[in-house]
C-alpha cells in the first residue's frame, strides 16, 4: 500500500503475466497476413487458434520449389501434346481405312451394273480411282465416315501444338520461310488443310 492510503500497482508474474501481455486475437488481421504474398525469408503466420509457430522460407528453397513446379507443368504439357498428336493421327488414318473398306465392299456387292442398268462387259464393277472421288458424297457412308474421323483427327492434331511442345519437333524460330518460322508453318498448315480436305469434297 502507498503512504496516502492508495493501493500500489500490482506486479504480476508467471503464466498470468504471459496471458496479460499477449496480443488479443484479431482474425481479420491474421487472415490478411496469411493471404498477403510473402517475400523470401519472412515469417508465415498460421490461422488463428492453431499453435503459434514461425516458419521461414529461404531463397534457395523457394527457387527449388518454383523449379520443380515449372518442370511438372512442362512435363504435363508435353504428355498432353503427345497424346493429342497420337490420337489425332490414328483418327485420320482410320478415316482413310474405313472409307476404303466401305467403298471396296460396296463395289463388290452393289456395283455390278453401269448407269444404264447393264452389266459391265469386263465383269468387274467400277472402283473409284481416288479417295476424293470415293468420299465426294457426304450422304453416303464413305463420306460420313471420312468426314467424322478426319475432322476429329485434324482438331486433335491442331490442339496438340506439337511443333512447339515436343522436343523432337521443335527446331526454334530462327529457321524461316518468307519471314515465317517453320514451326508456325507446321502448326497452321497441315492440320487446317486436313480440316478443309474433310469438309470440301
Amino acid at each position: 500500500l502507498k503512504a496516502d492510503g492508495g493501493a500500489a500497482p500490482a506486479v504480476i508474474s508467471g503464466p498470468i503475466a504471459t496471458l496479460a501481455s499477449a496480443r488479443p486475437p484479431n482474425p481479420v488481421q491474421d487472415f490478411v497476413a496469411m493471404a498477403s504474398p510473402k517475400s523470401p525469408g519472412t515469417p508465415q503466420m498460421r490461422p488463428p487458434g492453431s499453435e503459434f509457430e514461425i516458419q521461414t522460407v529461404t531463397l534457395e528453397e523457394r527457387i527449388r520449389a518454383i523449379g520443380a513446379q515449372t518442370s511438372f507443368i512442362e512435363a504435363v504439357s508435353r504428355k498432353r501434346s503427345a497424346n493429342l498428336l497420337f490420337v489425332g493421327s490414328i483418327s485420320g488414318l482410320l478415316g482413310f481405312l474405313f472409307a476404303f473398306a466401305i467403298g471396296f465392299i460396296a463395289s463388290q456387292t452393289q456395283g455390278t451394273k453401269d448407269l444404264n442398268g447393264k452389266p459391265f462387259k469386263s465383269g468387274r464393277s467400277y472402283f473409284p480411282s481416288t479417295v476424293s472421288e470415293m468420299v465426294h458424297d457426304p450422304g453416303q457412308p464413305t463420306g460420313k465416315v471420312f468426314f467424322a474421323f478426319c475432322f476429329v483427327g485434324a482438331v486433335f492434331i491442331f490442339k496438340s501444338w506439337y511443333p512447339m511442345q515436343l522436343r523432337n519437333a521443335y527446331i526454334g524460330d530462327d529457321t524461316q520461310c518468307c519471314g515465317i518460322s517453320w514451326v508456325t508453318v507446321r502448326q497452321f498448315v497441315p492440320a487446317p488443310g486436313m480440316m478443309m480436305l474433310s469438309i470440301i469434297t
